[in-house]
């Protein structure tokens, strides 16, 4: 579905042939498979995530009567070239965290069940080896009342197929991949902030995105400038006196 993922970023979409064929073939999947069960209050409530090289899935889901595991709400995300980069760990830990941030409504002050094909996920809450940014992911953690238990990935079937729907594409350059911006206005400084970022785990935003993100914290309320860096950087971004 990456064809249809990059539209987003179009103010005025091109429909190629490319993106015409994913449109239709989405409309041909929710048609013939797609089945979503409504939510039952008071029920068990059930997480699964993944995180695979170039996206994170997640879905919640809930026992039906003959025991299985239904899903009633899905999710993915694209990866940014940054956060491809990190860790099979730390991109496992940040489906879990964005997952629960992004089904906030159906799990805050509910108990329920997280479940991962990640087995060092399911200790790593009183792990001491954590980078400033895992700590806190953590932290958001915490505000959920859940418990954690290992999947085996064969049977994480539906998280890992929404993970994957978005291919890496590899035929950009490299350093203006890394930057996100054009060749000309690459200079030495930029690469050298970027590669500081990076060794925080962070990515450096366009000057457009900058303002993007700016004005989507702003949006959300007034909660001053310490917590809006803290969730800009929970995002996975930083640059350069963003304070």
């Amino acid at each position: 579905m990456l064809p249809l993922d990059e539209c987003r970023q179009e103010k005025i979409i091109n429909w190629t042939d490319e993106k015409i064929a994913a449109f239709d073939k989405l409309k041909q999947l929710f048609g013939d498979y797609v089945q979503l069960n409504h939510i039952q209050w008071g029920e068990q409530i059930y997480l699964t995530t993944d995180a695979c090289q170039s996206g994170i899935g997640a879905w919640l889901g809930q026992r039906d009567k003959n025991g299985i595991i239904q899903p009633f709400i899905c999710a993915s995300k694209k990866l940014s070239k940054t956060q491809q980069r990190w860790s099979t760990t730390k991109r496992e830990l940040y489906a879990l965290m964005w997952s629960m941030k992004k089904f906030h409504y159906y799990l805050y002050g509910q108990p329920f069940i997280a479940r991962v094909d990640h087995k060092p996920l399911v200790n790593i809450v009183t792990s001491g080896k954590l980078s400033l940014i895992m700590q806190g992911w953590i932290d958001n953690l915490l505000l959920y009342d859940f418990t954690t238990i290992y999947l085996p990935g064969e049977e994480n079937v539906l998280a890992d197929a929404l993970s994957r729907q978005f291919e890496v594409v590899e035929s950009e350059i490299e350093v203006c991949a890394i930057i996100g911006v054009d060749d000309d206005e690459i200079s030495e400084l930029d690469i050298k902030l970027q590669w500081e970022a990076e060794k925080r785990g962070f990515e450096v935003p366009t000057k457009l995105k900058r303002e993007e993100l700016i004005k989507n914290q702003h949006a959300l309320g007034h909660f001053g400038i310490e917590a809006s860096c803290q969730r800009i950087q929970e995002d996975g971004y930083w640059w350069p006196k963003m304070r």
